[in-house]
């Protein structure tokens, strides 16, 4: 899997908090956010927890997997938002793919 949210001040619950525009507790919400968004699902592994950015149906595809039973908050953040906690490299990808 591809690329993740580490942001380098705060947590990322703190981060994704502060920058989305929705939030989904108990279920994914439907593949594809809208135009200038992305889906980041926070997955917690018990001692830590990670934010996957979903930038495409396959990585959608793979937190989203029915015998995963791990507890998932979902976000869906502005893409340009997200550029302070990812690689430079991640987010000219991401730009590349979804713009």
């Amino acid at each position: 899997m591809g690329v993740y949210v580490n942001p380098t001040e705060g947590t990322k619950e703190q981060f994704l908090d502060k920058i989305c525009t929705k939030r989904h507790l108990f279920l994914p919400p439907e593949w594809k956010a809208e135009k200038g968004q992305v889906l980041v699902c926070l997955v917690d592994n018990g001692a830590f927890t990670a934010a996957g950015v979903c930038y495409s149906e396959g990585e959608y595809a793979a937190f989203t997997v029915s015998t995963d039973k791990r507890s998932k908050v979902w976000f869906e953040v502005p893409l340009e938002d997200l550029q302070p906690a990812i690689s430079p490299g991640d987010y000219s990808f991401m730009l590349s793919i979804l713009r």
